[in-house]
Formats: structure tokens, C-alpha cells, sequence
């Protein structure tokens, strides 16, 4: 009944009617050696039905068989076991564990119920894998051994588990080399062969177990027991350098299971007994020589995956160890993963060791600059860190690999595993300090990822203006790098970061000027950013009538572009200089007419700066119009021309500044006349057919056209035309004395 209670209670899982059959058949002292054996005794039931009756008989009733929804059927046709052993209810289990087996064992070796419910189980199943017709059975494939032999499934899956429930209990577990008959290597072979074929990938045992070409030791660590380690743990007699198949030896196989108390046990040992080499070796050897390292060689031991004791160790994170490696002798140098273990533990000493030693340094930049974003981190240390790792020429490229990426302690994000530079990990972590130390040892702020992301662009998309401010410092041009098809420089101008954008302009050197960045907000016509900027220097309203560079002035850009709240608040500040021309020679006035801004026309009229416009007419909006409804008129006269033989009506919409003055003249239009002459630069010497503007009005008789004409500072009064003539010798030669009293009284016209 003890038994039966032990294997449904201390399970890993329920067992089958076939399992616990063959488990309550199996003892860790049974006399037989064969399969055969086992099952010819009188308490084995052929039939699993007269089993499961059997168990309630003997369990009183409190276990019972219930159906499973998931079962197993290792061959086609073949039985199922769909019929699990579980305790009638949660009382009945708790009374069995607490009670039951609690008053069996008392008095006995072991310390709970719970260790020599794990005792029996390991051991039964240590006997069960040792009869003649498992033994025997490596060609069988791992479906039939399950049929054949039906405790295997469950005994390769969890028998390491329940030797680690003894360990628990600290009991001494020094019969498992016997038990596995160790002494016994052609058996011992056997059983390898066997395990492989239930566990092939190696998901319950370490690959190659029971090791039958390595070391005892290599078995205890596998069985996860201290007590049996320290048994075999013998000075003279314990193989440290025995390798298995992937050439671990018991140290490497140790850490590889995540056993770091095992793996200290060996360092300390072999430490110890090196130590004890060296003194004896100090008093018989002569002076100044070196007692050979034949108990800690293993430390350096380099496996078939390319891996030392100390790689392991850090893969662990077992401080411990890899320090007690390190005082052993363990070759640091080469350790990759070390120099980023001792990053991520902030270990000055340890960093500064590596550095000093020539460690490769390719990644560690990066990896530091990753850990700043680690909740717990020292920013203190981690920069200390930092600048000397970057002092030490280190690069500041991203290292690929698991070792590294285990280090971290925090999952990245998607967009962050694009980045293959610090500047851009410490960018997003919104870090300025660290930004501005990578910049100072060479980083480029004018760089992007794979994803055409720039620092200054991630920088700005997170608020972190801080390090925006440190980029542009570093790099100005990298405000013209586009985010999201606009510049960084047009981000900030639309969303009215005006003290940035004056940073820009004072640190950067030279690379964006005011004028410039006045001229892009009003190209951009971001009216609250001009506004703001012109609160916050009033001088800035000097540029605003100067042209930039081979461009407009930034108030000639604003008319040009229609742009009616930009020109009126510009021009409510009362400092823009109307009279100002762009390259052509126009005024901002005539621009607005030429364009039809009437809007604009009307605020430029407003001014009271335009001279004789508002003196015509009181209404500056009627005069608005009409000017630009003349003006209009003007460049659409329609001029008669010859076509196939035909004279056709040809509209013209040419912009040539001295036709449209002929055109004006001959149609008798003084305000555009007036216009042209005042907010133009049109050349009055111009001649049509021969003649100037001036002469041929006056050959016109149009008097009042030649006065408006003779009262332009435009008009030369002096200048002769090809044939020699002025309009004052015209005038003479053909007795027009009006004309010649006209010229007489132009303040500017002098007889000699």
C-alpha cells in the first residue's frame, strides 16, 4: 500500500494503468535481472482491468482510474492507455501525503515522506533500466521500447527530477554510481544507447548521459547532487580534464546545467588542491620555478561549441563563479562575453581589468549605452563606464549575438533592434548627457538607420529637444534632414519651437541665419512662428524688407505668395520698407498689382505711403480695384496683326514693363503710366519705331501724358535718339511751344 501511495502521490504526473502497473512490479531491491522476471511474480495482473480492481482493493478505495483527454498510443492499433490512477478527492490525497506516509516513515534514514517517496521512485527506476531485455533493446525504435517497456516514457522523463527531490532533502546519494552499475562501461554503453533512442534530443538528460566515456563526476552533476559530487571529489584520484562528447569537462558540464553550487564545489576543490601543489613545490623545487597548474587546467578548457568555463559562467550570471574563475587562472582576454557581463553588473574594477588587459572592446560603446535604459541602472557608474570605453578607442557599432543580447535584462523593442550605432540607442532612451559624450569622441550626428531615421529626427518625433539642441550643435546641417517628408527645420518651424530654432541660429554656426530661418516661416506661411519670432527679437523686422541670398526679401515673398495675414503683420509693425524691389526692379506694390492681390494692394495703400494713389480717390479699396482693373486692361489690349492675309485681334499678355508703357501712353492710362515709372525700373530710353516714351507722347500731343512723364526723376529729358534728337530740339524744330514751356518748367530739365 506504501508503495502504491509513494508513485500516486510523488508523481511528476498521473501514471497510466500500464505505468503504475509496471512501477508497483519494479523495487529498488528486487532480486530480478530480467523483464521476464519481473512480470512472472505473483502480484503482476495480466489484464489492465484486473488491475486497476486490484489498486482500489489496495488503496481502501481512494485511488480510483479515471479516463484521460489526451492519451497516448504508441502504435497504430496497438492499446491505449487512456486510463489514469488519481486519488477519489483533494482530502483523500492530503490525508495519504500528510498522515499516511508521514507515520510509515517515522523513524526511518529519511527526513520526510516526500525524500523517500523520491527515493523510490529514482531507485525502482534505476533497477527498471538496468534489466537484460531493455539493455538489450537499441533496436528498437522509441515507440516500441514504450510499448515493450511501458515505465520508460515516464522514467527518462522525470527520474533526473526525482534523484534532485532526494538532493533536496540532503540525503547522502552516494548509491547512484552503483545503482547505474558505473563499474560496468559495456553496460554502461548499453544504457547510453537506449536513452538516446528515448531522448534524442536531450530534453531530459544532458546530451550524451550517462557518460559512459567521460567521468563519474560527469554523472553526478548530471544528477544534479551535491552529496555524490562530494563523494567522488577525491585529490588523487578525480579525473577534472575528462571530457564527454561535446568536450565538457565537469566544470563546463556543471555551469552548461546551470549548477552553480557544483561548479563552486569543483573551483574550490581544485583551487585548494593546486594551492596545496604549489606550497609543497615551494619548498622541494628550485628557487623561481613554477609548479605546473595540473589541477586548475581545466579552467581554460574550450568545448566543441566553442566554449570556455568563464563563457558559461557569464551566460549564467554567476558572479561567484566567474570570479572565483578568474582568481583560478581563467584567460580573460579573449572573453567577449565577459567584458559586457562586467558592463552590465557596472563593475568598475573588473572593466578597467579587461581594458587594461587588451580586451577586444567592438560593442561594448553600444552594449553601455543600451544599459542606461535598464530601470535599475547606476547613470553614474554606466558613464564612468562609458567615456572609458570611448577614451580606450572603443567603436560604437552594435555586436550581434545571444550571449549579449541575454545581458540586457530588458527586451528591446521592434524599432530599436534596427539601430546598429550608440547614438541612436542613447537618442531614443532621451539621454543628452550621453549623447553629447558620443558626439565628443567622434560619434556622427549626421548618420541614419535602416530605416532612414536620423538622430536629430528621432530625437525631435520624441521631445527630446534637449538632444536635438546637442546634435545641431555637433552637426548643424543635420536640421535639413528630412522626418517624414519635411525637414527637421520645417518640424520645428510648424510646430513654433521658437527658442529651438533661435539655438539653430546662434550655435550653428552659421549653417542657418535669421534671415534665413524669417524667410522659411514666411515661405512656409507659419504665421504664428513669425509672430512669436518677432516677439521675441524685435530687430528681426530689419530682414523681413532685405532680400536673402539670390532670393526675395521675405515681405516681397509673402506678396508674391498671396500670403494677405503675413503682409498685414509685417506691415502693422510699421518698419517695412514698401519701396524695397525684388531683382526685377518691382516694388511689392506693383507686384500685387501685376498678381491681382487685391487684398494686398489695399493694405500697402493703407500705409499712406504710396504718395498721390490716395489722394484720387478717399476709398482706398475703390482705388484698389480700379488700379488693378486698369492695370489689367492694359496687359490684355488687344492689338491688330496680320495672319494669312488676314488681320486677326491678337491679346497680349505680355509682362515687358516698356511695352506696357507704350501701350499705356497710347491709350492715354496716367496712373499706370505713373505706376510703371514709380515702381519700376523700366528703361525710359527704350525707343519704339525710333521713338522714346517722352518724344513720342510729345509728338502725340498728349500734354498730359508728357507731364506725368517730365515729373518721373525716370525719364532722362536729356537724351538723344539715333537720329541725333532730343524732345527739346524736336520741340523747337517743330514750333511746339507748349512743349517747348513744358520742358522749359520740368525741375529737372536744364537748357545748356
Amino acid at each position: 500500500m506504501a508503495k502504491l501511495f509513494q508513485w500516486v502521490v510523488y508523481a511528476k504526473r498521473p501514471l497510466s494503468a500500464q505505468e503504475l502497473r509496471e512501477a508497483l512490479a519494479t523495487d529498488k531491491d528486487m532480486p530480478y535481472t530480467t523483464v521476464s522476471e519481473l512480470r512472472s511474480h505473483g502480484n503482476w495482473s495480466d489484464c489492465v482491468s484486473q488491475f486497476e480492481m486490484r489498486v482500489r482493493h489496495i488503496s481502501r478505495g481512494l485511488v480510483e482510474f479515471q479516463d484521460r483527454d489526451v492519451f497516448e498510443q504508441y502504435e497504430p492499433g496497438g492499446e491505449e492507455w487512456s486510463r489514469e490512477a488519481q486519488f477519489i478527492h483533494q482530502s483523500a490525497a492530503d490525508f495519504v501525503a500528510q498522515k499516511f506516509l508521514t507515520n510509515i516513515h517515522e523513524g526511518s534514514l529519511y527526513r520526510s515522506p516526500a525524500a523517500a517517496g523520491h527515493y523510490e521512485i529514482s531507485r525502482s527506476f534505476l533497477r527498471y533500466l538496468t534489466l537484460e531485455e531493455i539493455l538489450n533493446a537499441n533496436g528498437l525504435s522509441r515507440e516500441k521500447l514504450s510499448v515493450t517497456f511501458p515505465l520508460m516514457p515516464y522514467g527518462v522523463a522525470f527520474l533526473l527530477d526525482h534523484v534532485r527531490g532526494v538532493e533536496g532533502e540532503a540525503i547522502c546519494q552516494a548509491d547512484l554510481v552503483t545503482l547505474i552499475q558505473w563499474n560496468q562501461p559495456g553496460r554502461l554503453r548499453m544504457l547510453a544507447k537506449i536513452w538516446r533512442i528515448m531522448d534524442p534530443e536531450a530534453t531530459h538528460a544532458p546530451r550524451g548521459w550517462p557518460f559512459p566515456d567521460a567521468s563519474a563526476l560527469h554523472l553526478a552533476i548530471a544528477f544534479g547532487s551535491a552529496s555524490l559530487l562530494d563523494k567522488l571529489l577525491q585529490q588523487d584520484s578525480s579525473h577534472l580534464d575528462a571530457k564527454d562528447l561535446e568536450d565538457n569537462t565537469p566544470l563546463q558540464l556543471a555551469l552548461r546545467e546551470d549548477c552553480e553550487d557544483l561548479a563552486l564545489m569543483i573551483l574550490d576543490r581544485s583551487s585548494t588542491w593546486q594551492a596545496e601543489q604549489e606550497a609543497v613545490a615551494s619548498e622541494d623545487w628550485p628557487s623561481g620555478t613554477v609548479a605546473p597548474g595540473r589541477y586548475l587546467a581545466h579552467v581554460n578548457n574550450t568545448n566543441a561549441d566553442g566554449e570556455t568555463p568563464l563563457s558559461l559562467a557569464v551566460s549564467i550570471k554567476t558572479d561567484r563563479v566567474i570570479r572565483d574563475l578568474i582568481d583560478a587562472g581563467a584567460d580573460i582576454k579573449h572573453e567577449k562575453s565577459l567584458l559586457f557581463y562586467a558592463i552590465s553588473q557596472e563593475d568598475r574594477a573588473l572593466v578597467y581589468q579587461l581594458i587594461k588587459e587588451g580586451s577586444d572592446l567592438d560593442g561594448a560603446v553600444f552594449f553601455t549605452t543600451q544599459c542606461f535604459n535598464r530601470t535599475n541602472a547606476d547613470h553614474h557608474v554606466l558613464r564612468e563606464l562609458l567615456e572609458a570605453l570611448l577614451e580606450s578607442r572603443g567603436n560604437t557599432r552594435r555586436q550581434r549575438g545571444v550571449e549579449i543580447d541575454n545581458l540586457l535584462e530588458f527586451d528591446e523593442d521592434e524599432e530599436d533592434e534596427v539601430d546598429e550605432e550608440a547614438i541612436f540607442v542613447a537618442t531614443r532612451g532621451g539621454r543628452p548627457e550621453v549623447v553629447s559624450l558620443l558626439l565628443s569622441y567622434g560619434s556622427s550626428a549626421d548618420m541614419s538607420n535602416p530605416h532612414h531615421e536620423s538622430p536629430i529626427m528621432l530625437a525631435f518625433q520624441s521631445h527630446y529637444y534637449d538632444i536635438v539642441a546637442a546634435l545641431d550643435r555637433n552637426s548643424p546641417e543635420t536640421i535639413f534632414s528630412y522626418y517624414a517628408d519635411t525637414t527637421v527645420l520645417e518640424h520645428i518651424i510648424q510646430t513654433t519651437q521658437f527658442d529651438l530654432a533661435l539655438l539653430f541660429v546662434e550655435e550653428g554656426r552659421g549653417v542657418l541665419t535669421l534671415h534665413q530661418l524669417l524667410y522659411k516661416a514666411v515661405t512656409m506661411r507659419q504665421l504664428p512662428f513669425v509672430d512669436g519670432l518677432l516677439i521675441r527679437d524685435a530687430t528681426i523686422i530689419e530682414l523681413a524688407s532685405q532680400i536673402w541670398e539670390d532670393q526675395a526679401s521675405p515681405f516681397m515673398q509673402a506678396v508674391y505668395q498671396n500670403d494677405e495675414d503675413m503682409v498685414d503683420l509685417l506691415l502693422c509693425t510699421g518698419q517695412i520698407d514698401i519701396s524695397v524691389r525684388d531683382r526685377g526692379g518691382e516694388t511689392p506694390f506693383l507686384v500685387a498689382i501685376r498678381l491681382g492681390h487685391l487684398a494686398i494692394v489695399k493694405l500697402l495703400l493703407d500705409t499712406g505711403q504710396l504718395g498721390f494713389y490716395q489722394e484720387d480717390f478717399e476709398e482706398t479699396e475703390a482705388f484698389a480695384k480700379s488700379i488693378v482693373g486698369e492695370y489689367y486692361d492694359m496687359r490684355k489690349t488687344k492689338t491688330a496683326v496680320r495672319h494669312e492675309n488676314k488681320e486677326v485681334l491678337f491679346f497680349d499678355d505680355n509682362d515687358n514693363k516698356e511695352d506696357l508703357l507704350c501701350r499705356a501712353i497710347n491709350c492715354g492710362k496716367l496712373r499706370v503710366i505713373r505706376l510703371l515709372l514709380d515702381e519700376s525700373l523700366i528703361n525710359t530710353n527704350s525707343t519704339v519705331e525710333g521713338q522714346t516714351p517722352l518724344l513720342w507722347a510729345m509728338q502725340s500731343g498728349k500734354e498730359d501724358i508728357v507731364k506725368v512723364l517730365l515729373s518721373s526723376v525716370r525719364v532722362d529729358l536729356h537724351f538723344t535718339d539715333e537720329l541725333g534728337r532730343t524732345a527739346f530740339s524736336w520741340a523747337l524744330e517743330n514750333s511746339e511751344d507748349r512743349m517747348v514751356l513744358l520742358l522749359l518748367s520740368a525741375m529737372r530739365f536744364c537748357i545748356y
